[in-house]
Formats: structure tokens, C-alpha cells, sequence
């Protein structure tokens, strides 16, 4: 159900203003993560002594959802000099005037493996 998140509507253009700055979170392993975003989509993160950069722009479609690319760094990384894409959406935390959350999932190209994050700021 797309009306399912409070504040999100999925009918509405996805915007960069919404996720760019510091996000810090937790990594579907558990790991603590933190991701820094760009006014222009670039990133960059670490998540338990893994550096990570990619990319994270507005679907073309014109709905709230963010097109996600990374590139992982060298080991300790699970997929060393790996890449992964998929999804992203924003929205902002119920009950809070301030806080935005930020969803992330990601798969290799092979869709073999892939994890996600879920970080507020």
C-alpha cells in the first residue's frame, strides 16, 4: 500500500533537498552506518570499517522513489570493489517536525547478494 507512510506520497516527485546532508543508521547486518549526500545526489559512507560511494538521484518516472548506485570499497567490504543498485525512498518520521527517515535497498548486478539501510537525520 503506497499511502502506508505517514507523509510519503508516492504520487509526488522524489526531490535531492530531502536527502541531501548526514544520515546515520543502521545496515541490514546491523551495523552502524553513516552516509554523507550531496546537494547534487553523490555519497559517500562507512558501515563497520566498509567505505562505500555511489550515487542517488529522482527516478525519472516522477514519483517519490530515488535510483541508488554504489560502489563498495576494498575489504573489509562483503563484496569487495563490488557495485549494487536499486531503490530508495524519504519521508518524513511520524510524529516529528524535523526528522526524515532514508530506506535503502540495494542488489549486485547478479542479484545474488544485497542489503539495505534504514537512517534518519
Amino acid at each position: 500500500n503506497k499511502a502506508a507512510i505517514t507523509g510519503w506520497n508516492y504520487d509526488s516527485a522524489a526531490q535531492l533537498s530531502d536527502v541531501a546532508g548526514t544520515w546515520t543508521g543502521t545496515a541490514l547486518d546491523g551495523s552502524a552506518t553513516s552516509v554523507t549526500v550531496t546537494s547534487t545526489g553523490a555519497f559517500s559512507g562507512s558501515s563497520s570499517g566498509c567505505s562505500f560511494t555511489g550515487t542517488i538521484g529522482p527516478r525519472a518516472s516522477g514519483k517519490n522513489v530515488f535510483d541508488v548506485n554504489v560502489t563498495f570499497g576494498a575489504a573489509p567490504c562483503a563484496t569487495p570493489s563490488g557495485t549494487a543498485a536499486g531503490i530508495g525512498i524519504n519521508h518524513p518520521v511520524t510524529g516529528s517536525s524535523t526528522l526524515r527517515q532514508l530506506i535503502v535497498g540495494v542488489q549486485n548486478p547478479t542479484r545474488t547478494g544485497g542489503t539495505a539501510l534504514f537512517a534518519v537525520r
